[in-house]
Parts: structure tokens; C-alpha cells; sequence
């Protein structure tokens, strides 16, 4: 996927939930323009998992259906969900069929008519589910049911529908227990199938559709437009979350982009006496090294999913062409962090090195090009939920910084791998 122009948020600290394997932690990336649709206002976005296309509905009376290609931003097609009997003012939820080529689509307008349907990947008319089931959000889960987010009454509350997608039939209702924010949109986490619901108080809540139990909730207050109408979606990998928030035209031009971390912060040089120099890093970051008083940072990017690993560490703020050495473990030092070299070792237990690299203008990424996916060199275990300690041993031979020592250490990182 391109880069596109930075979502920039000053003073923005990353969100994190409660530690668990379906935790979300999520941070500013980027904004993704769909200004050439002209739209009225957000209805619902969603994307087709198997293509790296992007549809975005307007919400707004006589709104259509725009599809964007999420590699090179082009507007692509645009259909009218009118072709759906009596809908006409405006799709508010809108749901992609997963694994099929040009998947077919599921289309409600609760906001001043009660219709749904669903259409062709070309717009034709394929059925009348006749109601709008007050539905603002929509998706599919990974065995294929169709659920809805319904509650068009703002402070309402929430109730998820799975809905019969051939006949429109509802086959399940629950309400979200505890929750007075109405829903603006449901989506399913392709990486472990989790439900969540983005409410419109800027919550993002993991739900246990079984029993309606709330799991864990971040606020995306902070991160996003305030929360009125809209939706968003995961990507097909889970990294990538694309959030559609606006009712007007002009808050309605852009998309927002928000990366998804898969690791959390173990351990850093940020005390004051903790690094042997007596001197914090800049936060998140190890001990300060002899060319850059921040310290070295260590951080992932990708996926770690043991069935399609993605995962990548990037260490960053390194001395020009040092040696650095990726180390993983399965344990926190007992006793806590140690003095090592001019650092802090945070990692112990059962050590696997996974490879050593000459830093690039003060960088370096694992795996490289040819390396074995990080959960292979790692060894991960295929079942379970394992946790495991990354950090980096680096170079800094300077003969008048700090310690005699002639090396360093990044910040450590926890992972749980999936």
C-alpha cells in the first residue's frame, strides 16, 4: 500500500487495552483522500479483503456506493444502491462478501427510510431484505454470517443482528450490556475474528457476541473527527484500520488511517539512575548512546501471526554502520532490568539470537530479504498464546562516552503472537 500524506495529532500518546491476545493498540498513520467522490456525507466504508479496493457509501439523501483502489487512490466505479427497491436516501451500513471474486454487497438506509438489500459487485439488484433493520453498521465474520450494529436513536444503546444474507431473516439479536452510546459501525478483526463495535462516544469496544459482554474498550478520541456518522473497517491483513467519520460535505473528504501495534512497551532507559550514566532516553527508547541522547528505539510493524507471519522489528536512533544483534526471550529478568554494556538488559529466560545486521543511517530491520519468517527463527510454539521479549545489542565503541563498555541496548519489547 502507498503512503499517503501523515495524520498528524501533536501531543498524541498511543492507546493501549488491557494486555490479552485480541488487545487493539493503535496509533496515527496516515489519511487516505476521497475527495474526487464528492460525498454528502459518511455512510459506511468497508474493504474487499481479497482485492485492495476500498468502497465508500454516502450516507447522504440519493448517495451512492464509490470503489477506490487502495494502492494508487484512484476512484474506480461507483454504483447506485437505488437499484435496491425504494432506497433513495442514502446507504448507512454497508457489507462486502468475503472470499469471492467481485463479491456481492449488503446495503441499509435506516436515517429517514427502513430499507436494505443487497446488490452485485456491479450494482444490479440481487435481493430485497425488506428493512432497514435500523442498522448504521455492517460486516461479515470469518465463517460468513452477516451481522448488523442497529440503534439509529442517538444515547440508544446498541443491539447486534445476524441477519440470513440470501433472505434478509433475522437469525440472532443481543444488546451490548452496560452501553448507552448509540453504534456507528461493527466490524470483525480478521486476524482472530474479534467483534468490535465503534460507538459513537468514540469508543471502540471488543464484544463477546455471545452474551453481549463489553471485553475491552479504547477510546479513539484523541485519533479521530468526533464520532457522529460514518464506519470504518480492518484490512485484510488486521494492521490497517480506515476509519470514515463526517456528516457534511467538507468533513467528509478524507479517510483516516490508523496502525494497529502488536507489541507493548517492557522496558526502557526513561528513569533517571537507571541507565549507568545516570541520564533518562527520550521516552519508550534505551539508554542514550554516544550519538544520538535519545537512545536507540525498538519497534514492530506488520503482523505476528503464526499462520501468515508479517512481523518486522526495526530498530532506529543506532550509530552509523554499528552491528546489531536482534535477541528474543521468554521472560522479564526476575530481579528486573540490569546494567549491561552502557544499557539495560531486559530480556532472559530462553535466548534465541535472530540475527545480526550493519545498521544503514543508523537502522536496522529484521528479517531481511531471504530470512525466515520471525516466528520460524524464533522458534514459536504452533499452539497456544506465546509471549516473547525482543530487544537489541548494538555497538558504540566511543572512547569518552559513558562506560568503557563498547556497546549498547534498545528499548525491550513484549509481543503476544497469534
Amino acid at each position: 500500500m502507498r503512503t499517503h500524506s501523515i495524520f498528524r495529532l501533536a501531543g498524541v500518546s498511543l492507546l493501549t487495552a488491557p494486555l490479552s491476545a485480541q488487545a487493539i493498540v493503535l496509533r496515527p498513520h496516515a489519511t487516505f483522500d476521497v475527495s474526487a467522490a464528492a460525498l454528502g456525507a459518511f455512510g459506511d466504508v468497508s474493504i474487499e479483503k481479497l482485492h485492495e479496493r476500498l468502497w465508500v457509501a454516502d450516507g447522504a439523501p440519493g448517495g451512492r456506493i464509490h470503489e477506490f483502489s487502495m494502492g494508487s487512490g484512484n476512484l474506480l466505479s461507483t454504483l447506485d444502491p437505488a437499484a435496491i427497491p425504494g432506497l433513495d436516501q442514502g446507504p448507512e451500513a454497508l457489507a462486502i462478501t468475503n472470499g469471492i471474486v467481485n463479491p456481492p454487497m449488503d446495503v441499509f438506509s435506516p436515517l429517514g427510510e427502513s430499507v436494505g438489500g443487497r446488490i452485485s459487485h456491479f450494482g444490479n439488484f440481487v435481493a430485497d431484505y425488506g428493512d432497514g433493520h435500523a442498522a448504521l453498521g455492517a460486516d461479515f465474520d470469518a465463517s460468513g454470517d452477516l451481522w448488523l450494529a442497529t440503534g439509529v436513536i442517538p444515547g440508544g444503546g446498541v443491539l447486534l443482528k445476524r441477519l440470513n444474507p440470501a433472505t434478509g431473516n433475522v437469525l440472532h439479536s443481543i444488546g451490548l450490556v452496560g452501553v448507552t452510546a448509540r453504534a456507528v459501525d461493527i466490524a470483525f478483526d480478521p486476524v482472530t475474528d474479534a467483534c468490535h463495535v465503534l460507538l459513537e462516544n468514540g469508543e471502540l469496544a471488543q464484544v463477546n457476541i455471545q452474551n453481549g459482554i463489553v471485553v475491552e474498550s479504547v477510546s479513539l478520541v484523541d485519533l479521530l473527527p468526533p464520532v457522529t456518522r460514518g464506519g470504518f473497517d480492518f484490512d485484510r491483513t488486521g494492521e490497517f484500520l480506515w476509519f470514515a467519520i463526517g456528516n457534511t460535505p467538507a468533513t467528509s473528504t478524507s479517510v483516516t488511517i490508523l496502525r494497529r501495534d502488536f507489541d507493548l512497551l517492557n522496558c526502557s532507559g526513561l528513569s533517571p539512575g537507571n541507565c549507568p550514566c545516570g541520564v533518562p532516553s527520550a521516552p519508550g527508547h534505551g539508554c542514550p548512546n554516544s550519538v544520538h541522547a535519545s537512545g536507540a528505539l525498538l519497534d514492530s510493524s506488520g503482523v505476528p501471526n503464526r499462520a501468515i507471519d508479517t512481523l518486522r522489528w526495526t530498530a532506529t536512533a543506532l550509530p552509523p554502520n554499528t552491528t546489531a544483534l536482534l535477541f528474543q526471550g521468554t521472560t522479564f529478568p526476575a530481579g528486573g532490568a540490569t546494567t549491561f554494556g552502557d544499557g539495560r538488559l531486559c530480556v532472559s529466560g530462553s535466548v534465541i539470537r535472530l540475527g545480526t545486521v550493519v545498521a544503514t543511517n543508523g537502522s536496522a530491520t529484521w528479517p531481511r530479504p531471504g530470512d525466515p519468517p520471525l516466528s520460524v527463527s524464533g522458534q514459536i510454539p504452533s499452539s497456544g498464546i506465546p509471549v516473547r521479549y525482543y530487544q537489541v545489542w548494538y555497538r558504540n565503541a566511543h572512547p569518552t562516552f559513558c562506560t568503557p563498555a563498547t556497546f549498547n541496548l534498545t528499548n525491550s519489547q513484549r509481543l503476544t503472537w497469534l
